[in-house]
Parts: C-alpha cells; sequence; structure tokens
C-alpha cells in the first residue's frame, strides 16, 4: 500500500470535533472535510447573522439559521462520502450531554473566541496529552494526519 492511499484510509478513519463554526471554525471545518477527514462533529449554539455573511462560508441564504447546522448541511452536500454531524449547543451543555461525543474525537479544534469555553474543554478532556499537538511539533502533526 502507498503512503498516500495509507494516508486517505487514516483520514478517512479520523474524527474530529470542531467547537465553533463561525468566521475561523466553518473555514477549518472546510478543510477538513477537503483534506478527507471521514468524520467531523460541528458544535455552535449560535445562528448566522447578517454582519457574519462577509467572513463565513455559508451565505446569504442561512441567516437565523444555525451555523452547525448549516455547515453541516452544506459539508454533506459537498462531500457526501464523509460523515457530518452537528450539535446546536454550546461547549458547555456538550461535555454535560454528550461528552462521548468528544471523546471519540482523534483531534478537537476549539475555535469559540471563548477563554472560558476553552478552560472547560481543557479541565474536562480526559486525555490532556492532546494539548501537545498544539504546542509541539505541528508539521510532524499535520504530517501524521496527512494535512501537509
Amino acid at each position: 500500500m502507498s503512503i498516500a492511499s495509507i494516508r486517505t484510509c487514516r483520514l478517512l478513519g479520523a474524527t474530529v470535533a470542531v467547537i465553533g463554526c463561525g468566521s475561523v471554525g466553518a473555514p477549518v471545518a472546510c478543510a477538513l472535510a477537503q483534506a478527507g477527514v471521514g468524520r467531523l462533529i460541528l458544535v455552535d449554539s449560535e445562528t448566522l447573522t447578517w454582519p457574519n455573511v462577509g467572513r463565513h462560508p455559508l451565505g446569504a441564504t442561512t441567516v437565523g439559521r444555525n451555523k452547525a447546522e448549516a455547515l453541516a448541511e452544506r459539508l454533506r452536500a459537498d462531500f457526501p462520502h464523509l460523515k457530518v454531524e452537528h450539535r446546536a449547543c454550546g461547549l458547555h451543555q456538550l461535555i454535560v450531554h454528550d461528552e462521548d461525543q468528544l471523546a471519540a474525537a482523534d483531534m478537537i479544534v476549539a475555535a469559540t473566541g471563548s477563554w472560558v469555553a476553552e478552560s472547560a474543554l481543557i479541565l474536562c478532556w480526559p486525555d490532556p496529552g492532546w494539548i501537545d499537538a498544539f504546542s509541539g511539533d505541528l508539521d510532524q502533526f499535520a504530517f501524521e494526519f496527512g494535512f501537509e
């Protein structure tokens, strides 16, 4: 099996949770889908508003809709071979009611812009070693997951 095939299989088997589907998290989720990550869990409690339209991958037709739901719908249409789920809730609600989703993730992207929410994630995560992925060698991390 070639290295490219191994990476493709590894990406298709990966689960990434994107917490926050705004003007930072939504483009990250799109890039992950384009890279071939097999399962995305999108989490956001907010709706898209008109001031967000200019800097968000979702357009005017989704104003008033939940960001995670609308983004999941778009990614499912664009990448039907991927599994894209959404949770229309905040990080705190996810931790309390659906922590298994976070535990199943190979990687968590925290794009909330909220230090309080991201601190709660760090405190509640069962394996604090995941932080090393962000503070260590990002090139090696990207290579291992095939994001080069």
